[in-house]
């Protein structure tokens, strides 16, 4: 694994051009992530509902949601993270942007992909004069730590549900944003 940035792989913005790509990686992604805690007709109706062309084509229609795409040289798309205007408002009359999705696939991880993407979605709320809102699992420490790191802090809790299971996560916002 490479621990540096990867210069033949760039950050672009998501079109409609790559809805069909961007569906195929989203896809991908939600399996290797969700797998574990769906069953299979669970995962294959999250999948149609939140990573399907249609979602992404509605999603890139709106004005107010950022898509990055991570791109090989060839044009292939390997991650991407997507802003959203955020469901849990958290702040004081601030506009606020969640960051919905960062995802990277497996084997292009280590190359700071991520880190990467996720500079793009600070600039973009930036951008939209938006406090940028992200979120974890309760058990997933790395990201958390990760978060704070970056001046992110504690803002509270939301559930939902996931196929017939309930979940939570935590919610964090950008300190002094």
């Amino acid at each position: 694994m490479n621990s540096s940035a990867d210069p033949e792989i760039t950050i672009a913005d998501a079109g409609v051009a790559d809805v069909p790509a961007l569906a195929m990686l989203s896809t991908a992604c939600a399996v290797n992530n969700y797998a574990h805690i769906a069953a299979p007709d669970e995962l294959a109706a999250y999948c149609e509902q939140y990573h399907s062309r249609r979602f992404f084509a509605e999603r890139l229609a709106d004005r107010h949601c950022a898509i990055r795409l991570a791109l090989l040289p060839n044009g292939s798309p390997v991650g991407y993270m997507m802003l959203d205007p955020a469901e849990l408002a958290v702040g004081d009359h601030i506009p606020e942007v969640e960051l919905k999705r960062l995802f990277v696939l497996p084997r292009y991880r280590g190359r700071r992909l991520g880190e990467r993407l996720f500079e793009h979605a600070l600039a973009d709320a930036r951008d939209l004069h938006a406090r940028l809102v992200v979120s974890c699992e309760p058990d997933d420490s790395a990201r958390r730590r990760f978060y704070e790191s970056l001046g992110f802090v504690f803002a509270g809790e939301r559930a939902f549900n996931f196929g017939k299971a309930r979940y939570h996560d935590l919610v964090f916002v950008l300190a002094g944003a």
